[in-house]
């Protein structure tokens, strides 16, 4: 069985965590030293990692304290891992991934592939346990055709949700952070994050985690609205994760 719990999601923080008999693997590491602490003795018996999706603050500002208390190994693009290592990072651990090669990690298979983010680098990942397939798909302004195909299968895809178009055209942002918002390296809208799911859906899809929300350009009542049309178009659980809550369910 596999326990998979939600850390943080969003600009103020990005972790998650999945866990099973022997092993713990985080994905992202942008929250406080509490946060962490909290899992120290609870994975003191488990082989710890981390892989990193790119180098953006939200997703790497727990790192240094990350790496006093495991001493896993870190996976993380080539540029990612010059950035950190110029910030004066412990880089001994950091194993350089490519993206659209699978590797075996332990008892697991790793597909780290390329998103779209005004970045150093971006990583998506495809991670199989036992055969069930977990996707991330967060930090991208488009999702291509070439993921749809990677994704298609998943059993579990956490899939950015970042705005509603109307909502950011006419909100307070100013107007380069509206263009860098809905560029191709930007964020995923509601509108996309929909049209994936049509594109990827397939019976093999068990739940749907609209992650990565906006709390000034797209709001929980409308994320419930799509929740609901997910449920009943594709017969799939479908939830959304709020900025700051930690969320958790087993599988």
């Amino acid at each position: 069985m596999l326990e998979i719990d939600v850390l943080a999601s969003g600009s103020s923080g990005n972790c998650y965590l999945i866990t099973d008999d022997r092993s713990a693997v985080f994905v992202d590491v942008g929250v406080n030293k509490k946060k962490l602490h909290c899992y120290q003795n609870k994975l003191q018996n488990k082989k710890v990692s981390l892989f990193i999706s790119h180098e953006h603050v939200d997703h790497i500002k727990g790192l240094k304290y990350f790496q006093s208390i495991f001493d896993g190994d870190i996976f993380c693009g080539f540029d990612t891992a010059k950035y950190l290592h110029d910030l004066g990072h412990d880089t001994a651990n950091i194993k350089i991934i490519e993206p659209d090669h699978l590797f075996d990690f332990n008892k697991w298979q790793v597909y780290p592939f390329r998103l779209s983010h005004d970045s150093a680098d971006i990583f998506g990942f495809k991670f199989n346990f036992n055969n069930v397939l977990i996707s991330f798909v967060t930090d991208t302004g488009e999702v291509s055709r070439d993921i749809f195909e990677i994704i298609t299968g998943s059993d579990i895809l956490f899939l950015e949700a970042n705005y509603e178009e109307e909502m950011l055209v006419n909100g307070k942002y100013p107007q380069h952070l509206k263009k860098r918002i809905l560029s191709r390296k930007g964020h995923l809208s509601n509108k996309d994050a929909i049209k994936t799911i049509h594109e990827i859906y397939d019976r093999r899809l068990k739940k749907i985690l609209f992650s990565h929300i906006s709390e000034e350009n797209n709001s929980y009542e409308l994320m419930e609205k799509y929740c609901k049309y997910c449920e009943k178009t594709f017969k799939v659980e479908a939830t959304y994760i709020k900025q700051k809550t930690h969320y958790s369910f087993k599988v």
